[in-house]
């Protein structure tokens, strides 16, 4: 993208809204103990979510960590 140059942003969704949080359960000990495991694991966590949720016409408000909140029209 160029410098300066805005990432173009969905229209916010309206009507009913969904909204999907997901959790890898014990990440903070498989980051200590598995890092490049979890890191190729994580990336395919939000591949997957991220195509799932646009396939249906859905979008992903942000990602922390391991924290996906997507909102869903």
């Amino acid at each position: 993208m160029a410098v300066g140059a805005r990432k173009q942003r969905p229209a916010p969704a309206s009507g009913t809204l969904t909204f999907l949080f997901t959790d890898i359960e014990g990440s903070t000990q498989l980051w200590e103990h598995h890092q490049s495991g979890m890191k190729a694991a994580l990336e395919r966590h939000d591949a997957l979510l991220r195509d799932a949720v646009e396939g249906s016409a859905g979008q992903v408000v942000k990602t922390i960590g391991d924290v996906t909140g997507i909102r869903g029209r």
